[in-house]
């Protein structure tokens, strides 16, 4: 029995010392590599420490009480007294807050300790030393960012340094051009006068050579104004609806003088897929127009220059681009010189200034505003064989009331036929005087006028169809906007021609124009109106070229702009134009102007003395379009401020009247004063 007992029981015991020595060198093994894992821990936290200790920026270690466990020599030499100081210490102000919040997580901040500015990570760690997001301790990280920040200092100096001297330039530049103009019209205008005038063939060709000259400096004039507008970034762009073809057109027309001077072809191809209207600023569009063939035109001295208009739809809701090609036989431009070309100041090389003028500007222009309006422009050359310039500008197709107003106008068919029928209406004899002696000048004959809208109107309704009517918008009565919309409702109503409207008027503030087109009218025009602006608009609108069908005002001009001219007391040159030079003419002016400005003035001291706003506007306006037709520009400047005057500004009222009032009394002495010899001096203010 105990025999049979004894072979288990030594089975059970071997197995067990079996068992026992395995768990007992399985352990030895775990604590090996434990020991092992140990070393290599304690050999990497040696060396975690020794990068700490040796590392050039501070770095401190606290725990979660704010007692500081570790700081590496770079802190205490940096922080000199932390030992002693703790958490108080500067370096490590503001902690408390940061241990004790729950959830925390890495931070970043700038301190300025003893005028240094120092860059500070804070990273919560646990007590076993890994990141910890709740409780722990914190790892304090810092380097010296004084040196960058004073370099930071010194280059936002720098820059402001830069910039105040570019607007120093560019103001500079903005107000010696302004200096230069005002001097520039008179030139222009009274050479203008003395080409036209009966003095012999050798002086009307110098008068000619004179005022070629003075209009050439002052479009360098303009090129300067535009550049530093652009470069001070005060030049903004409109969204408004345009016709391109009126556009092109328009360009064709303004150098087509030029072209036949040189005997060069100048011609435009317009697609028949160009939208009738688009989106964009039109008047900038033409700058760029004008740059491109005027820049044509200067370096061909043989053969063509080409406009081609084309459209590119970009998706189904009205985006496209429209693309412009200006394309030449002139003397092209080297590959190597092409790439400077737009820069500011530069032509191809220095013989060219010499040779063709200019000041390098007009394609640096070009250019800036290609991009303002998120365009392209690009360049083929090849020396001796013309060049292209192509733009591409976004244009989305116009929808709007005001397209529709200009569709619904037809042109005026035939040439420009001087026996059109123009209907003049205003309600001030001056303005009135002044269109005619203008429309006669230029040749029309069959010229009516009315003194209202209500007469307009009835003129309209009584006779076959005018080819033009200039209306002034603001009249007793019935005005201009509610003429002109009652004459396009007849022209629609009764299925015949509706001749083009034409606002005239002294209101250039942000908004008439839309109201002018809204109201029917298919144009407009600023007063004082300049013979240049209206010869270009009885072009566009009386010239029959099958391309157009509707125009922009081209040359609108903006009070803003209007004012910053150096104003005249009286502009003899904008006088002539009423007069020809003749000074028994000029006082028949002056004595309608007077008898008219009495009135006027005695109607402003009632609607002053009365609070009556509705009367006030009503007659600065006139005076001011008054002013402005016979050159009184100290005064229509004076009228025009007024308008702007509300009910509660009595005071301010008051003292513009007295103002308006007093220079009236000047303009009278300059006329009872001034001798025919002396007739055509400038008067300044």
């Amino acid at each position: 029995m105990s025999a049979a007992l004894f072979v288990p029981v030594g089975i059970f015991l071997a197995s067990l010392s079996v068992l026992s020595l395995f768990l007992l060198l399985r352990a030895r093994y775990k604590a090996e590599r434990l020991r092992a894992h140990l070393r290599i821990a304690r050999g990497e936290t040696e060396d975690i420490a020794q990068i700490l200790i040796h590392n050039p920026y501070p770095f401190i270690r606290l725990s979660a009480d704010g007692q500081i466990t570790f700081s590496n020599p770079a802190a205490l030499w940096q922080f000199l007294g932390l030992a002693e100081e703790g958490i108080a210490h500067p370096a490590l102000a503001g902690l408390e807050d940061f241990l004790n919040r729950p959830g925390k997580r890495p931070l970043t901040r700038e301190i300025v300790i003893e005028e240094k500015s120092w860059h500070q990570t804070l990273i919560p760690v646990s007590s076993g030393g890994a990141s910890s997001d709740s409780g722990g301790g914190l790892a304090v990280y810092c380097y010296d960012v004084s040196e960058r920040k004073v370099f930071e200092k010194q280059l936002e100096e720098s820059r402001e340094v830069a910039e105040s001297a570019n607007r120093a330039k560019s103001d500079f530049l903005a107000n010696m051009s302004h200096e230069l103009r005002t001097p520039m019209n008179g030139i222009i205008g009274l050479s203008d006068i003395l080409a036209r005038m009966d003095l012999g063939e050798k002086p009307r060709e110098l008068a000619g050579v004179v005022h070629s000259s003075a209009r050439n400096l002052l479009a360098l004039l303009n090129d300067i104004l535009d550049f530093s507008k652009i470069e001070a970034g005060e030049l903004t762009l409109e969204r408004i609806a345009f016709d391109p073809r009126a556009i092109v057109t328009q360009i064709i027309r303004l150098q087509k003088a030029v072209a036949d001077e040189k005997g060069l072809v100048l011609e435009a191809l317009i697609d028949p897929e160009v939208p009738s209207f688009l989106e964009g600023d039109p008047a900038r569009l033409q700058q760029i127009l004008h740059n491109l063939v005027n820049n044509a035109l200067k370096f061909t001295r043989e053969g063509f220059v080409r406009i081609e208009a084309s459209y590119l739809e970009t998706d189904e809701q009205g985006q496209g681009e429209l693309r412009l090609r200006i394309r030449d036989s002139g003397v092209g431009i080297a590959q190597d010189k092409q790439h400077s070309v737009f820069e500011k100041f530069t032509q191809a090389d220095l013989s060219t200034a010499r040779k063709y003028g200019g000041t390098g500007l007009g394609l640096s222009i070009t250019k800036q505003l290609v991009t303002m309006m998120e365009g392209r422009i690009a360049l083929e050359s090849q020396e001796g064989k013309g060049t292209l310039f192509e733009i591409t500008i976004p244009a989305p197709v116009a929808e709007s009331a005001e397209s529709k107003a200009m569709e619904s106008v037809q042109q005026a068919p035939g040439g420009l036929n001087r026996q059109a029928g123009i209907l003049i209406v205003d309600d001030h004899p001056i303005n009135l005087l002044f269109l005619r002696n203008l429309l006669e000048d230029f040749g029309f004959t069959r010229i009516e006028e009315a003194r209202s809208g209500q007469e307009a109107l009835a003129l309209c309704r009584s006779r076959p169809p005018f080819d033009l009517i200039l209306m002034d918008c603001q009249m007793p009565d019935m005005d201009g906007y509610e003429a002109a919309r009652r004459i396009v409702d007849d022209g629609t109503a009764q299925g015949r021609r509706t001749p083009p409207v034409i606002a005239v008027t002294a209101d250039a503030m942000a908004g008439a124009r839309e109201k002018c087109l809204e109201a029917g009218m298919a144009d407009y025009i600023s007063k004082p109106v300049e013979r240049t602006q209206l010869v270009a608009l009885l072009e566009t609108w009386l010239s029959g070229m099958a391309e157009v069908t509707a125009s922009n005002p081209v040359f609108l001009e903006t009070r803003k702009t209007r004012k910053e001219k150096e104003p005249l007391m009286l502009d003899r040159a904008r006088l002539a134009e009423f007069t020809g030079g003749d000074p028994e003419r000029e006082r028949e002016i002056f004595a309608l102007f007077s008898e008219n400005i009495e009135h006027d003035l005695e109607a402003l001291r009632k609607a002053l003395c009365e609070d009556d706003q509705e009367e006030w506007e009503k007659y600065t306006h006139k005076l001011y379009g008054s002013a402005a037709n016979i050159g009184a520009q100290i005064l229509a400047g004076l009228c025009d401020e007024a308008q702007e005057f509300l009910p509660e500004n009595r005071a301010e009222k008051q003292a513009v009247f007295d103002q308006i009032t007093t220079r009236y009394e000047e303009l009278q002495r300059i006329f009872s004063e001034s001798a025919p010899t002396t007739r055509h001096a400038q008067a300044g203010a």
